[in-house]
């Protein structure tokens, strides 16, 4: 098994850290049942579900201490300690199953991402008559003299909207950007519900308790 070749006795305490983001967790659940519209504590949610969703890193953390042979009695507290947070949570979700589970991810994100669209749409319907404005001068000019006077008065304001045109282009591409990348920072979360860390609290609470029982069982058992 790959924890026998880990040293666990010097690296961080995993459970100390994961008792940390359920008590997190905790209170965002809290908050959510007071502002359920709120989409950035979902997010926040959704992100300490995604860090520690593996069990599987708890189970290694915890033979490595127990196979070290050092670290128990830190052990049994932390483990103590998730099992008491991870059935707290677990009952303040069935508590309020009905209300988590009308949480509606969709219009959440489509709420909170409007803002950043339409910002992108602004600038560009500045930009898009500015360069039709360009282009119609850019082509008279085409068919003028460089000498004539229309052209030397045309030139300075062609110049001049294509100098416009330049910045509020130059902002619709940093709005797409900034646009693009908070979709990519929060549309993991659609899939996601409290449900799926209720099932989290559930696995969590049993390997606790295992460890538990492990460490106080009477020896020889």
């Amino acid at each position: 098994m790959i924890v026998a070749t880990l040293n666990f006795t010097n690296m961080d305490n995993y459970i100390q850290t994961l008792n940390a983001s359920l008590a997190r967790m905790e209170e965002l659940m809290k908050s959510l049942l007071v502002t359920p519209s709120d989409f950035e504590t979902l997010l926040s949610l959704y992100l300490l579900y995604k860090e520690h969703q593996h069990t599987n890193t708890l189970i290694d953390y915890a033979e490595g201490v127990l196979k070290s042979g050092e670290g128990i009695d830190r052990l049994l507290a932390d483990a103590t300690e998730l099992n008491q947070l991870v059935t707290r949570c677990n009952q303040l979700y069935t508590g309020n199953q009905e209300a988590f589970d009308s949480i509606d991810n969709d219009a959440l994100f489509e709420a909170h991402i409007k803002p950043f669209r339409d910002a992108e749409k602004a600038e560009a319907d500045i930009a898009a008559p500015l360069w039709k404005e360009y282009q119609r001068l850019s082509n008279r000019l085409d068919y003028l003299a460089g000498d004539s006077d229309e052209f030397k008065e045309l030139a300075p304001e062609c110049d001049a909207v294509k100098a416009e045109y330049d910045i509020h282009h130059a902002k619709v591409n940093e709005l797409h950007r900034i646009y693009n990348d908070e979709v990519k920072r929060c549309s993991a979360s659609l899939s996601f519900t409290l449900e799926d860390l209720s099932v989290l609290f559930f696995y969590m609470q049993r390997i606790s308790q295992t460890i538990i029982d492990t460490i106080t069982k009477p020896q020889g058992e």
